[in-house]
């Protein structure tokens, strides 16, 4: 699941606190906080060249070159990098070399190929102000099994007891553990077809 239902999250931060009945903290901090855990999340996941926040766009070649997403951070790959078959897409043009050639310049990219490319996106922030949205009812765009680091971190900045330091490390801590877990294995497996 791509994304975490902000009323769920703060919720969960209010029940964390103990604060179910009992307001202390207003949407706006829980929003402030939100906020604040998953910015810190975000960027360290892309520090990490972590798979958790990419995103996939086609990229046409274009004389004038095509415009970067809105929420871009970094380019992570081209999809011709992973599987080599994807290189000509039935052109008969080869002579370009193995990979999507590219040049970032300013806002847009400039390809030698079509080419599908993955990138690092930004998280945007839920409170904008002068808004009158309802924050809660939004939602934020992350991997589900972060929410509920998302909901200590955040509880823990609420009360005073987590600084961005202890944050940054609980987030790489969780960030590797997850990567370390999710590494792709290759064997093989024995089955019979009955």
């Amino acid at each position: 699941m791509r994304h975490v239902k902000t009323k769920i999250v703060a919720d969960l931060i209010l029940t964390k606190l103990g604060e179910t009945y009992n307001r202390v903290h207003s949407d706006q901090e829980l929003i402030k906080a939100i906020n604040h855990v998953v910015h810190y999340m975000n960027l360290i996941c892309i520090r990490l060249d972590s798979p958790f926040f990419q995103k996939t766009v086609a990229i046409k070649k274009k004389e004038h070159g095509v415009e970067l997403p809105d929420d871009y951070v970094r380019l992570c790959r081209f999809e011709s990098e992973d599987n080599p078959d994807l290189i000509n897409r039935g052109t008969a043009n080869t002579d370009e070399g193995s990979s999507t050639q590219y040049k970032l310049l300013g806002d847009k990219i400039y390809v030698s190929r079509d080419d599908t490319m993955i990138y690092y996106y930004h998280v945007r922030p839920l409170l904008t102000l002068g808004s009158n949205e309802y924050l809660l009812d939004k939602y934020i765009d992350m991997p589900y099994f972060l929410m509920w680091s998302l909901v200590d971190l955040a509880a823990g900045y609420l009360e005073g007891v987590m600084n961005d330091a202890a944050i940054q490390d609980a987030i790489t801590a969780e960030v590797q553990s997850a990567m370390n877990e999710s590494k792709e294995t290759h064997r093989r497996i024995a089955f019979k077809i009955m």
